[in-house]
């Protein structure tokens, strides 16, 4: 995979910090931090490239996480801590995705918010979607409607047939949310009620006292082991 000149510095960040698997689990719980540890370099590069940095840093910080959570567990499994046949992919175009997870609605097509993709090459094993947000602001919404219509496709008839929504489910399809809770908003009534209709809902930052559903994300280790 080709890097950009911005995912290059994240993943020489990475190479630094997660020398060992202990380490490389604080990274997936600080990932705020490691994030922002990129930005003043980021800021650089975008400045002397004429690009306005404060327009581009919602776009080029969001790509960040989700190549780092990506590239982070790819450095998990090589310390054997994942199982070996475990796929992940950032392509929004997997031919997984175009033959799972696109709903018809009409002669028109619904596709998930995806930023990350997990799956095994073993049979009859479930596909697992992440949306990546660092904000709640940024497009939540989308993540969960998507979620609810595949909910309404799979197991609500009456619905499914009053929106005329195609969709077979040849693959059980798990849903998840992954986010660096930037501006708190996680833990506001409003958004922990939306969350609920995730199968994953993981946070990449130090917090105390974390309730269910939400979990650090170094967890989705234990669950992925479990899963597959």
């Amino acid at each position: 995979m080709k890097l950009s000149i911005y995912r290059q510095i994240l993943k020489d960040k990475i190479d630094k910090i997660g020398t060992n698997y202990e380490r490389l689990k604080e990274i997936l719980d600080n990932f705020d931090k490691v994030l922002n540890s990129c930005e003043a370099k980021c800021t650089d590069i975008a400045k002397a490239s004429g690009k306005d940095y404060k327009q581009a840093r919602v776009a080029i910080v969001g790509s960040l996480f989700s190549f780092g959570v990506y590239y982070t567990l790819l450095k998990i499994k090589d310390f054997n801590r994942l199982p070996s046949d475990l796929q992940l992919s950032l392509s929004k175009n997997h031919p997984l995705i175009k033959e799972h997870a696109i709903i018809k609605i009409g002669n028109e097509t619904l596709k998930p918010d995806m930023d990350l993709l997990i799956f095994s090459e073993k049979p009859y094993t479930p596909i697992i979607i992440f949306s990546l947000k660092t904000s709640l602001r940024e497009r939540a919404g989308q993540s969960h409607r998507w979620k609810l219509v595949l909910d309404i496709a799979q197991y609500c008839d009456i619905l499914k047939k009053k929106y005329n929504i195609n969709y077979k489910a040849e693959r059980e399809i798990k849903f998840g949310f992954i986010t660096t809770n930037f501006y708190k908003e996680l833990f506001e009534p409003q958004y922990r009620a939306t969350i609920t209709f995730f199968d994953y809902v993981y946070i990449a930052r130090k917090v105390e006292n974390l309730k269910p559903p939400i979990k650090r994300l170094s967890e989705i280790i234990n669950d992925l082991n479990n899963t597959f």
